[in-house]
């Protein structure tokens, strides 16, 4: 018996090993699980405040709590993205120095798009941009919703189908959890118009608009069979929310997004599975406690009632653009224009007929 319990272990630490080494920030390997009971922990932006502009590290929230961190004996952490401002090699090697090398579990990341200011920079440091592994009864893959050429996205579309195909005849898997920076499925359907809105930067959404539509297609092949979860990271700042929750029932898949902003509300979300039955909590990071969140209080209800009180001015300069780029906006201008400069010349005509009486 204890023979096949060490070689099981072997044969799942090689398979970690394999399909993660190359993506592990701190070059940290995943211990294999001895049973069916772990946690891990996800979070996003963690570079913080935008109105830090010239701040060389993390977030002091997330920097303050590495010692709380590492007492949740978590098996990993996962981050979505804007794990520093920008890529160079002060702030990778900053972020590496005081935090990452100080985490002792593995750390790993959805890039966001400050990730790759210099892409190539980025993944010398830290290796492929989209992966993924296996761990107990889940599946955890990464996505890249920073690519521009179609050739890329595409790339990473039949990177994803394939996988999708090989869950499909996988009975082991039973939980199925998406991690992005961006939460580009929020541009897909009205009902998420107020979290769009509400993300930290619209940016490049657009350029991953594709990606959404095919990611969710290909999703919806599994979530009959297994749970699906989505998580992202680009929310948190001040003028967003820190937690964002929903299950969709039309695509019977979880949304979840969370993120950090130097705020008075940066949480972590904390993840319990227990014989595949996952639970999602957070801790306030801002002010650390053992007081755990449930995070589905911040469920589409709740963003539409408090998210819309603290529309950005980006938020609004969106609408803005959305109203400028239609047709139906230079027609009705250039036609009221028209119908103004025909009032102001009979007008005119009126003015002058009537001095000349």
């Amino acid at each position: 018996m204890i023979k096949k319990i060490i070689i099981a272990n072997i044969l799942i630490l090689c398979n970690v090993f394999s399909s993660t080494i190359n993506n592990s920030l701190n070059n940290k390997i995943i211990v294999p699980a001895i049973d069916d009971k772990y946690t891990f922990l996800v979070t996003g932006h963690i570079y913080g405040a935008p109105y830090k502009p010239y701040a060389q590290y993390p977030s002091s929230s997330i920097l303050g709590n590495v010692s709380n961190l590492n007492s949740l004996e978590s098996k990993f952490l996962i981050l979505c993205g804007d794990i520093f401002r920008t890529t160079n090699d002060v702030q990778i090697q900053n972020f590496i120095d005081s935090f990452a090398s100080n985490i002792k579990f593995p750390i790993f990341n959805a890039v966001g798009n400050h990730d790759i200011t210099d892409r190539q920079k980025y993944e010398s440091y830290f290796g492929k941009t989209y992966y993924n592994f296996f761990y107990g009864t889940e599946v955890f893959i990464f996505l890249d919703t920073e690519l521009k050429s179609k050739k890329d996205i595409d790339s990473q579309i039949n990177y994803f189908k394939k996988i999708i195909s090989d869950l499909i005849l996988d009975d082991k898997v039973k939980n199925v959890l998406v991690f992005s920076h961006k939460l580009i499925w929020s541009q897909l359907f009205n009902k998420y118009n107020v979290v769009f809105d509400n993300v930290n930067s619209s940016a490049g959404y657009t350029d991953q608009k594709y990606l959404a539509e095919e990611i969710i297609n290909s999703l919806k092949l599994i979530t009959k069979n297994k749970n699906v979860f989505w998580l992202s990271g680009d929310i948190g700042t001040s003028r967003s929310l820190p937690i964002f929750y929903h299950f969709d029932t039309d695509l019977n898949l979880t949304l979840i997004a969370n993120g950090i902003g130097d705020t008075n509300n940066d949480f972590i979300i904390k993840t319990d599975i227990n014989k595949s039955n996952i639970t999602f909590s957070a801790i306030n990071i801002s002010n650390y406690s053992d007081e755990l969140i449930d995070i589905k209080d911040y469920h589409l209800s709740y963003w539409n009632t408090h998210a819309k009180n603290i529309m950005s001015i980006e938020s609004y300069m969106k609408k803005v653009k959305r109203v400028l780029s239609s047709k139906v906006f230079y027609f009705g201008f250039l036609t009221g224009m028209l119908i103004f400069l025909i009032i102001v010349a009979y007008l005119f005509k009126f003015i002058l007929h009537a001095k000349l009486r």
